[in-house]
């Protein structure tokens, strides 16, 4: 069998492989290891959003962001994540922007909350909101790509609410940063 770092390693190298199942019975084997357990859980959340079997995907993530100690701020923030895309996948809108908003402003995904937050607006035909929150996301982005992803996304909302002056500015930002 090996050691529980080998088993770790050899999970992880399954889903990369995109050996989904296998990776499962490996890794939970491992959840309630002390060092590796709860790596392994968010693991096998993983596995099981990668094999669409969403409702043990967000059980786990839920135990994860359940967990008192022992995972740090980063994996917690990914759970959360998880979880808010696993609810807006299955139609849950509204649960799902709430879980975007519990993750902090602190966490380095906070950004990318408010990006998938407002792809959960837009799903839900609130044009308005999405805006204001792509908005809010413009002023504090600092990943270029999630940047021209915002710039983007807030181009298309303005055609759709028919704000072409605005429009033609966010896709002049675009422009002017791959301009030589």
């Amino acid at each position: 069998q090996g050691s529980v770092k080998t088993r770790y390693a050899l999970g992880k190298a399954l889903i990369r492989l995109e050996r989904f199942e296998p990776a499962v019975q490996t890794l939970s084997q491992l959840v309630t290891d002390g060092t590796y357990g709860v790596k392994a859980r968010y693991y096998v959340a993983t596995a099981y959003t990668a094999l669409e079997r969403l409702d043990e995907a967000r059980t786990e993530f839920e135990r994860l962001t359940d967990l008192s100690g022992g995972i740090t701020p980063e994996l917690r923030h990914l759970s959360m994540l998880g979880i808010s895309r696993i609810k807006m996948e299955q139609g849950d809108l509204s649960g799902s922007t709430i879980g975007y908003q519990l993750i902090p402003r602190s966490s380095k995904y906070f950004e990318v909350a408010l990006y998938e937050m407002g792809w959960g607006y837009i799903k839900a035909e609130q044009y308005d909101k999405a805006l204001a929150t792509i908005d809010t996301l413009l002023l504090i982005v600092r990943d270029p790509f999630l940047d021209v992803e915002a710039h983007t996304l807030r181009g298309r909302l303005n055609i759709f609410l028919n704000d072409y002056d605005r429009a033609v500015s966010s896709f002049e930002k675009i422009v002017g940063r791959f301009a030589p």
